[in-house]
C-alpha cells in the first residue's frame, strides 16, 4: 500500500510541475501579446490603463472560475499581479520608445556621500526598476548638492539623484534654491520616495551611556532632534557633510564613545551595529522625497501620467500668486506641490516651485501656460521637466 501511495505521489508531482510549466509557457506569451497591445496604443494614442475594462475583466474571470471551485480572493490575487504586471511592461516599452536616449546599458548616477547614505538607497531602488540591475550603476558619490549638479551639467554622470523634502523636516531649500540656479540646464526625468529609518549606530558593543559623540548628516540629525534631546547635556552632536562621510568616520575611529544616525541598512557597508533602533523624531511614514535629474529632458508619453516641475516668480504684492493659481485651475489642472522660495538679489519677488499633474504636450496644460505668458502674470517661468509620477 505504501508503494502504491508512492506512486500516485509521484505521478501527481510530475502533472503538477507539467501545469506549472505550461503556465509559464502561457505567461510568457500573454507578455508577448501585451507587448503587441502596446504597440497598437503607440499608434492610436490610446492610454496604458483602462481601469474599466479591467474591472470588467475581473469581473469575468470571477465569474468563470466560481463552476471550477476558483474562489474570488484567489483570483483577485493572482490577476491583479498579471493586470500590473502588463501595464508596466506596456508603460516601459512606450517610455523606451519614446526616449531611446534615456535606455542605456549602464548609467553615471551623482548622489550625495557614497554607499550606504538614503541617497545611495535611492539610487539603486530607481535604477534597478529602470534597468533591472544595480550592476548597471556607475556610481559618482559627491560632497555637496552643487557637485551633483555640476557632475550632470560636465558630463560626469548622466543623472543625478537629489533629496527634495521629507515628511518629518519638510523641504531641503538648498536643493530648490540650486534648481532655481540651474533651471536652464537640468532636466528632472523622475522621482523616488524610499523609507527612512534612523538608527542610532556604533562600531563596537557599548552602551547608549557610554557614548560621548554623535556624528551624522544635518538633516538626519534634525529628524531625530527628540531623541537626541533625551541624551546628557554632555554629548556632542557634530554634523558631517554626508551620512557616509559620519559612518566611515565612526568605523574608522573604532571607538565605543562615539555613534553615528544612519539606517541600519547604510551601516552595513561600514560593518555597523545598531545600539538603538528607531530614533527619528516620526516614527512611522517617515520618508523621504528624490527628484533625478538630466540634461536631457524627457518626452512622457500621451499614454502614461504625468507630473510636470516648474518655477516661476511674481511679485511680493497682493493677489500676485493668485493669478497664475487660477490660470491652471481655470483649466484643470491640479497641482500637488507648491513650494516659495526668496530670490537672491530680488527682495520684490518671490520664486514658487510648482509640481503640476499634467503632460507638457496636454492641451490643458498648454493653454494654462499660454494664458500665464498672454497676460504676463508672472515674471519669470521655467519648466523644469516633466516625468512619470511614482507609483
Amino acid at each position: 500500500m505504501a508503494d502504491q501511495e508512492k506512486i500516485d505521489l509521484s505521478a501527481l508531482r510530475v502533472e503538477i510541475t507539467q501545469l506549472d510549466e505550461d503556465l509559464l509557457r502561457l505567461l510568457a506569451r500573454r507578455r508577448e501579446i501585451s507587448i503587441e497591445v502596446a504597440k497598437s496604443k503607440i499608434q492610436h494614442l490610446r492610454p496604458v490603463r483602462d481601469v474599466a475594462r479591467e474591472q470588467l475583466l475581473m469581473e469575468n474571470l470571477v465569474e468563470k472560475g466560481r463552476p471550477l471551485n476558483l474562489d474570488e480572493k484567489f483570483l483577485n490575487d493572482i490577476f491583479r499581479t498579471i493586470i500590473e504586471d502588463s501595464v508596466d511592461r506596456q508603460i516601459q516599452y512606450i517610455a523606451e520608445n519614446t526616449n531611446p536616449e534615456h535606455h542605456k546599458d549602464k548609467v553615471k548616477v551623482a548622489f550625495l556621500g557614497s554607499q550606504g547614505t538614503y541617497s545611495h538607497i535611492a539610487t539603486n531602488t530607481y535604477f534597478k526598476t529602470k534597468l533591472g540591475s544595480t550592476d548597471a550603476i556607475e556610481e559618482v558619490g559627491c560632497a555637496g548638492f552643487d557637485d551633483i549638479f555640476q557632475a550632470i551639467k560636465t558630463g560626469t554622470a548622466d543623472y543625478g539623484m537629489l533629496p527634495v523634502e521629507n515628511t518629518s523636516s519638510g523641504s531641503i531649500n538648498e536643493v530648490y534654491d540650486l534648481l532655481q540656479k540651474y533651471a536652464e540646464e537640468i532636466h528632472i526625468v523622475g522621482e523616488q520616495s524610499i523609507a527612512v529609518k534612523h538608527s542610532l549606530l556604533t562600531t563596537t558593543s557599548t552602551t547608549l551611556d557610554n557614548i560621548k559623540t554623535i556624528y551624522g548628516h544635518f538633516q538626519p540629525i534634525a529628524q531625530c532632534s527628540q531623541f537626541l534631546s533625551t541624551l546628557s547635556e554632555d554629548v556632542h552632536i557634530e554634523a558631517l557633510s554626508s551620512s557616509s562621510a559620519a559612518m566611515k568616520k565612526v568605523a574608522e575611529l573604532q571607538d565605543p564613545t562615539v555613534a553615528v544616525i544612519a539606517s541600519e541598512q547604510g551601516g552595513k557597508y561600514y560593518g555597523l551595529q545598531t545600539l538603538v533602533n528607531t530614533i527619528a523624531n516620526q516614527k512611522e511614514d517617515n520618508h523621504t522625497r528624490f527628484i533625478v535629474i538630466s540634461k536631457e529632458q524627457l518626452q512622457v508619453p500621451q499614454q502614461s501620467l504625468a507630473k510636470t516641475s516648474l518655477i516661476m516668480s511674481v511679485n511680493q504684492e497682493p493677489g500676485a500668486l493668485v493669478k497664475p493659481l487660477l490660470a491652471f485651475s481655470e483649466y484643470g489642472i491640479d497641482l500637488c506641490k507648491l513650494e516659495s522660495r526668496p530670490i537672491h538679489g530680488k527682495p520684490n519677488e518671490e520664486m514658487f516651485y510648482i509640481d503640476a499633474l499634467a503632460n507638457t504636450n496636454d492641451a490643458n496644460f498648454q493653454q494654462a501656460l499660454g494664458h500665464i505668458f498672454n497676460e504676463r502674470i508672472t515674471n519669470y517661468l521655467v519648466l523644469l521637466g516633466c516625468y512619470e509620477p511614482e507609483k
